[in-house]
Parts: structure tokens; sequence; C-alpha cells
């Protein structure tokens, strides 16, 4: 069943608001609902890649599912990414890991300088450390983020019961399974992954 786009937008607007008070969370003021096409960049463009997601007093949403839910589909979804983004402050976490990253980058050149280490094996060590603190941070920072997001959705289906966040996920493993194949989960966790973690 589809529905109009203005009742479908202010529906979510009002569920957000009413999800706001019910998890005690001062979140941004939310006038709007963008839905977001796929495309090739780094921005999420499906609930896969993340969305539902709040951004500059809108929310975020695929375009993929647009007019294809019940209005309280949304719920389970919108839990979860509350929970993520307002209580668990998973942007906050993300930029203190990331500026810790990079400062253990900057003290592995700049200590050897200045304690004016020569010779070849102190080199080869700054070096292979370097290349190693490189790939930890490329790879610890994104599994971060994705162990967040799997405890805000085990949050998200406790406060709304009866496993509602399961049931729409499969929901939508279906309605993308033909657009979405090649999607990973270096930064988000995949659908398939969400679920097992619901299970």
């Amino acid at each position: 069943m589809a529905f109009e786009t203005g009742v479908e937008d202010s529906g979510i607007l009002s569920m957000v608001h009413d999800l706001f008070s019910q998890l005690s969370v001062k979140g941004d003021k939310l006038e709007h609902v963008v839905w977001v096409r796929p495309h090739g960049g780094m921005r999420p463009s499906s609930v896969q890649d993340g969305l539902p997601e709040f951004h500059a007093g809108s929310v975020l949403l695929p375009e993929s599912l647009r007019g294809k839910f019940q209005p309280d589909d949304w719920k389970p979804l919108l839990a979860s990414s509350i929970i993520l983004h307002y209580r668990m402050n998973t942007r906050r976490h993300i930029k203190l890991a990331a500026l810790a990253w990079v400062s253990l980058l900057v003290l592995i050149v700049t200590v050897p300088v200045l304690l004016n280490l020569n010779g070849m094996v102190p080199v080869l060590s700054v070096v292979a450390l370097f290349i190693f603190s490189i790939y930890y941070g490329i790879y610890t920072i994104p599994r971060l983020q994705i162990r967040m997001r799997l405890r805000a959705d085990l949050m998200a289906d406790r406060l709304v019961g009866a496993n509602r966040l399961v049931e729409i996920l499969e929901k939508i493993r279906i309605l993308e399974s033909d657009d979405r194949k090649s999607n990973t989960e270096f930064y988000v966790p995949t659908i398939r992954r969400r679920l097992r973690n619901l299970r």
C-alpha cells in the first residue's frame, strides 16, 4: 500500500518525536524527511548502509523503501538509529577513536626524529609500526561502528518488542535483494548480519 508523501513524512516525523520522548533523548529539531537515492559515493543510501540517519534537521531515509511500509513499520528502524546516534552517541565515540589513532600515528613518526634514532633497525621498526597502525586504525574504527549498531538493534528490539525489528529487516532484505547484492559491511553491518545478531 502506497502513501501520499506528505502523509507518510508527517507520520514518520511524529514517530521520531514520540521515540525521543519515550527514550528521554534530547535530539535535533527534525522538520523534514529526505528520501536518499542510492549512488556511488560514501554517503549512506540504504538501510543496509546505515539509514535511518539524522542530519541538519532532517530524517534521511532510503528512497527504495518509500511508500512500501505501513506507518508503524518505521518504528523499530527509527528506534535503533535514535539509540545509536543519541543514546550511545556514536559520532562522538568514532571521532574520539579517530583522534586517538591520528595522534598515535603522529607520535610514531615524531618520537624517533626527536630522539634522533639512526640505523637500519630503528628506521625499519618505525616504518613497520607505522604501517601496522594504519592497518589497525582502518580496520578497527569501522568495526567499532558496526558493534555499536548491533548493540543499538538489540536495545531497539527490546523497546518495540515482539521481534518487530527482525520482521522489518527481513522485509527489507527481500525488497532490496535484487538491487543490493554487492553490499558489504566495511562501515555498517549488512542486513543479514543484523538479523543474525537479533536471533
